[in-house]
């Protein structure tokens, strides 16, 4: 039974079990992934549990943290303090915690951090959290969207290209569609697979 099919049977209960101590149908690098969809199967179908996820959203543990604001973030009813928390989770040295929070801002619809501060990730070691730098901008400042994305289409960075593709067909930006069907031929497989899916 794969991973999201024991998430997708389990009760409350079991998923509290879980997301406490990893099960041991999941292999130790999968257990990310479990907290992942734990997080989001909570905040949807047991909100009255999301105390549990607002209390990691702030905690020391990086990878519940990530998980919980992950969830909260596509539910921000559930989490009045969400924008704080996106901004503390930022301020972490964690890449996986910058990266969780400019996507959590990016799925809310918050803007809460500095133009100066996101600039600064564009030369990012990390391609994912170079990549979202811009992809932000592009979210929070509709007047340059459009050139925003085209610079991102066309970046070196793969990741930027993937994650630009995702946002022209997210924020509905039909003037760069002609430049997502020549991406369909991008030697990159994730690149590949996001232009596609946005031309659908």
């Amino acid at each position: 039974m794969g991973l999201y099919k024991q998430i997708e049977e389990a009760d409350v209960e079991q998923l509290l079990t879980w997301w406490d101590t990893a099960p041991d149908w999941a292999e130790h690098e999968e257990y990310p992934f479990v907290l992942d969809e734990i997080a989001h199967t909570i905040v949807l179908e047991h909100p009255e549990h999301a105390q549990l996820l607002r209390t990691h959203a702030r905690s020391g543990d990086t990878m519940h943290r990530a998980a919980a604001i992950s969830a909260l973030a596509w539910t921000p009813e559930l989490f009045p303090e969400l924008e704080a928390g996106l901004a503390e989770a930022f301020a972490e040295d964690s890449v996986e915690l910058k990266t969780r929070a400019l996507w959590g801002a990016i799925d809310a619809g918050l803007h809460p951090f500095d133009r100066e501060v996101i600039a600064d990730l564009k030369a990012h070691a990390d391609p994912r959290l170079a990549a979202l730098s811009d992809i932000y901008l592009a979210y929070t400042f509709p007047e340059e969207r459009i050139a925003v994305l085209t610079r991102c289409l066309a970046s070196e960075n793969p990741r930027c290209r993937e994650y630009a593709c995702d946002a022209v067909g997210d924020l509905e930006v039909t003037e760069l569609r002609s430049t997502l069907e020549k991406l369909r031929d991008d030697p990159d497989e994730g690149v590949r697979a996001a232009a596609e899916a946005n031309l659908g």
